[in-house]
Order: C-alpha cells, then sequence, then structure tokens
C-alpha cells in the first residue's frame, strides 16, 4: 500500500471506536506500507510544435498544423470537416497509444479509422520543444495500410522517447487529452467519471483496500448467518418439551394422583437422567 495512504489509514483507525482486534484486522487486509516508487524525471516545460497527420480519418495527404511553442492559450478553429478533431486525436494516440473515444465504439466505427481515400500508410507525428533545449523531440509511428488503430508494431520508438523525457507514468496519470464527447460522458455516469479521476488521484490502493474489505465483510456476514441458523436450530431443540416431564404432569393433574404410579415413573425416569429424544440430550448432541 502507498505509505501515505498507509499512515492515513493507521491514523484514522488510531481514533476509530474498533477494538483492537478489529484494527488489526483492518492494516492486515491492508497490508505493509509499500517502499515509496521511483518517480520519472520529467524534462523541463514542453510545448507542442506542430502535428503532422497522413491517413488518418478525414485527412488524406500529408496535413501539419504549426502551433507557437511558447506559453499561452491556443485556439484552434474551423469549420465542420476541416480536420480539427483528427488533428487531436491523431496526437492522442501517438502520445498515449489509445484514444478514449473510440474505446467504446463498435468494430464497424473502429475499423474505418484510416482515410477510405488514402492509399498510403498512416502516420502520426508531433514535434515537442523542451524548454533548455536547441533540438525539439520527433514523435513517428506509423500504421500499414488495413492495421488496427491499437497496432503497437511501429510504436517501440514512441515509447522509447516517452520513457526517457520522464513522460510515461505522466501521460496516464495526467493524459492532457480531453475530447467534448468524453468530457460529456463523464457525467453521464458517475462510474465514468470516477474512472477518469481515478488515476489522477491515486485510488488505486484505495480501491484495492475496499475490495478486500468487502471480501472479509462478506465472509463474516457468512459466518454470521450460519451461526444464525444454527441458534434457531438449537432454540427450538431446547425448546421442545420432555415427554417424561409430560407424563409426570399428566399424573399429577388428576383429581386425585395414583402415588404408586407416580413413584413408578420417577424409579424409572430419575430426576437428572438423559435420555435420546430429550432436551439435554439434543444439547449434548449440538
Amino acid at each position: 500500500m502507498n505509505p501515505t495512504l498507509h499512515a492515513l489509514l493507521t491514523a484514522r483507525l488510531e481514533a476509530s471506536t474498533l477494538d483492537l482486534e478489529a484494527r488489526a484486522e483492518v492494516l492486515a487486509e491492508a497490508g505493509p506500507p509499500a517502499a515509496p516508487a521511483q518517480q520519472e524525471q520529467a524534462t523541463g516545460e514542453v510545448y507542442l510544435r506542430s502535428v503532422t497527420v497522413e491517413g488518418f480519418r478525414g485527412i488524406g495527404p500529408e496535413a501539419t498544423l504549426e502551433l507557437p511553442a511558447h506559453p499561452g492559450l491556443v485556439l484552434v478553429v474551423g469549420r465542420n470537416g476541416s480536420g480539427k478533431s483528427s488533428f487531436a486525436e491523431g496526437l492522442e494516440l501517438l502520445m498515449t497509444g489509445r484514444t478514449k473515444r473510440w474505446e467504446e465504439k463498435t468494430l464497424g466505427w473502429t475499423s474505418a479509422w484510416q482515410c477510405l481515400h488514402h492509399e498510403e500508410s498512416t502516420r502520426l507525428s508531433a514535434s515537442l520543444a523542451i524548454g533548455g533545449q536547441a533540438e525539439p523531440v520527433e514523435l513517428t509511428q506509423t500504421w500499414e495500410r488495413g492495421a488496427a488503430y491499437k497496432d503497437a508494431s511501429d510504436r517501440a520508438a514512441v515509447e522509447a522517447l516517452l520513457a526517457r523525457h520522464g513522460w510515461a507514468s505522466a501521460l496516464t496519470s495526467f493524459r492532457p487529452f480531453l475530447a467534448y464527447a468524453e468530457l460529456a460522458s463523464m457525467f453521464d455516469k458517475l462510474t465514468s467519471l470516477y474512472a477518469a479521476l481515478s488515476p489522477i488521484l491515486g485510488l488505486d490502493d484505495v480501491e484495492a483496500t475496499s475490495e478486500r474489505l468487502r471480501a472479509r465483510r462478506l465472509g463474516l456476514e457468512q459466518h454470521a448467518k450460519a451461526l444464525k441458523t444454527t441458534t434457531s436450530s438449537l432454540r427450538e431443540r431446547l425448546g421442545e418439551s420432555d415427554w417424561r416431564e409430560v407424563a409426570l404432569d399428566a399424573l399429577l393433574a388428576r383429581r386425585k394422583p395414583d402415588p404408586d404410579a407416580v413413584r413408578a415413573h420417577l424409579l424409572a425416569h430419575p430426576p437428572g437422567a438423559s435420555a435420546p429424544g430429550t432436551s439435554s440430550a439434543a444439547l449434548r448432541a449440538v
């Protein structure tokens, strides 16, 4: 478990009203604090200089979108069909190896991701300027005609560059791509919003701990249910009348009880003795 999360859990347990055994159970399920993971060191400030797309979605021949590589807000505007989202999703696919908007699409939709009017291979490129470095970082990935967009056969160089500059984990935890369609879907279901925020907030350890505690609680609830069933059965068996008591009660309930009959019954069934079928015998059997 993450050390910070483990310390927080320990503090909460100390302040709780749980007994020592319950606290120990929770800590055992959580596991010991893990050694801090070595964090990637990103290199300087990064600015996008250009995106080049060929044979991707609605873009056929090679097209390049140039951007100012300095701080500030840049808006890319244009009419419908001018290629704005193709550049955006092309950059997302190149940098992350996936596009969130396509993940729930049908096969017929995702199989047509390459431009239908372009017979050549698909190529995506991005040029990134890093503060303090004269030369930009160039990322390029190519897909053969008919390949799936998740095909990573030409992705090794991209992954190596991302790792070298400390961007691999950052692109997962702080993914800098958010399409309007994805933003809308986040608020359609709470699960979608949680899935988007969980990596950013580092909730993986919390979710794993919660799942272990849920499984442990289910086991305890099943055990308690079994005990309740056994207890109910035992009470029913203990509540059954002893036939010897019933017989003796019948003898004593007469207007003129027969002393000999009562004496004979007591001699045959002395007090304190148990016989099969009695409540005492049933208790011993349980």
